[in-house]
C-alpha cells in the first residue's frame, strides 16, 4: 500500500514537472515570437543625466555584442570624472511588449577604474523569464592609479547573460526502488534470540531436574533415620 500510495506521489511530481516545463516551454515559443534581440543601454557620470551609449545585440543565450560609441565630448568628462572620484552609472532598458513598456536596470564601477582600463569593461545581465534584464554587473579589471594621465579609449565590452535554470526532474525509478528497499526491510521477521525460542523447553526442563533433585535428597534423609 504504501509502494503504491509513494509511486502516485512521484507519477505527481513528474507529471507537475513536466506541465511546468510545457507550459514554460509554451511561453518561450511566445517569448522567441517576440523575443527581445537587443537592449538599449545608457550611460551617466555622478549623478548627471543619462545619455546614449550604444545597443546590445543578443547573439547566443549567454552572449550579446554591444554596438557602441564614445564621443570625445564624454571622454572628457569621463576623466574628469574619474579625478575627482565620481562613479559611472550604465543603464540596460528591456522593452518587455508591443505595448512599449520598459524594464530598467542599473549598475555602477568608479569612472577611474572604468578610464584606467581604456574603457574596456564586462556586463553581466541577469535576465528573467521574458527575456528582460532585472539586474546589471558593471566591471572592469583595472584599478585605479595613483596618478590618472588622460589617455584615448578604445571601447570594448564583453556582455554575458544570466538566464534562470528549471530543476532537474525527479528519478521516479530510483525513488521506487528506494520505497521497494524500505518496505522489504520493514516486512523481514526479526530474528529472536536463542532464549526466546527455546526458553519453553528449558524451563520445564529445569523444573523437573529441581523436583527430582529434591525428591532424592529426602529419600537420602529418610534412609539415614
Amino acid at each position: 500500500m504504501n509502494l503504491i500510495v509513494a509511486v502516485a506521489v512521484v507519477v505527481c511530481l513528474v507529471l507537475s514537472h513536466r506541465v511546468a516545463g510545457a507550459v514554460a516551454g509554451a511561453g518561450g515559443d511566445d517569448g522567441e515570437n517576440q523575443a527581445i534581440t537587443s537592449y538599449a543601454v545608457d550611460h551617466a557620470l555622478g549623478s548627471g543625466p543619462f545619455s546614449p551609449r550604444g545597443t546590445i545585440q543578443v547573439k547566443s543565450q549567454t552572449k550579446g555584442v554591444l554596438e557602441q560609441t564614445v564621443t570625445p565630448d564624454f571622454a572628457e568628462r569621463l576623466f574628469v570624472a574619474a579625478t575627482e572620484g565620481q562613479m559611472y552609472r550604465v543603464r540596460v532598458r528591456s522593452q518587455v511588449d508591443s505595448s512599449g513598456a520598459e524594464v530598467v536596470a542599473e549598475g555602477f564601477l568608479p569612472a577611474c577604474n572604468l578610464y584606467a582600463s581604456g574603457f574596456m569593461d564586462s556586463m553581466i545581465l541577469h535576465v528573467n523569464d521574458n527575456g528582460a534584464v532585472y539586474a546589471v554587473s558593471e566591471s572592469t579589471s583595472s584599478e585605479c592609479p595613483a596618478t590618472l594621465k588622460q589617455a584615448s579609449l578604445k571601447p570594448r565590452t564583453t556582455v554575458t547573460f544570466v538566464r534562470p535554470n528549471t530543476g532537474p526532474s525527479p528519478n521516479m525509478a530510483e525513488f521506487v526502488e528506494k520505497v521497494k528497499e524500505k518496505e522489504a526491510k520493514e516486512k523481514e521477521p526479526e530474528q529472536k534470540s536463542f532464549w526466546d525460542r527455546m526458553w519453553v523447553y528449558i524451563v520445564p526442563l529445569v523444573v523437573v531436574q529441581i523436583i527430582s533433585a529434591y525428591m532424592q535428597s529426602g529419600k537420602k534423609g529418610e534412609g539415614a533415620k
